[in-house]
């Protein structure tokens, strides 16, 4: 949205209210988008981010302390929650 809003000069009304990202997520934020390909997906469904994904991208990162990985962890793992939990409000019920 910001891009589109540097490109036509017109910000939309949701990027007024989006929230901002603490600086000390960023991690966080770009491993989620990051792992989003890394989920199962078949007909109308997404699956969650596979914990074996996290791993791997948590060793990349250098996260090898239990604490640091569980924070990571816990927090890809709720973001993922949400987000899927976002999407099935936005998939159209059947008969409806």
């Amino acid at each position: 949205m910001q891009e589109r809003a540097r490109r036509t000069g017109r910000a939309p009304p949701a990027l007024a209210t989006m929230p901002s990202l603490p600086d000390h997520l960023s991690l966080e934020w770009e491993a989620f988008w990051s792992l989003d390909g890394d989920r199962s997906t078949g007909f109308s469904s997404v699956g969650r981010i596979p914990f074996t994904a996290i791993e791997r991208y948590a060793a990349r990162l250098g996260l090898t302390d239990p604490d640091a990985f569980r924070r990571f962890r816990v927090l890809i793992q709720r973001m993922d929650a949400a987000y899927l939990a976002h999407l099935a409000k936005r998939r159209p019920q059947p008969g409806k």
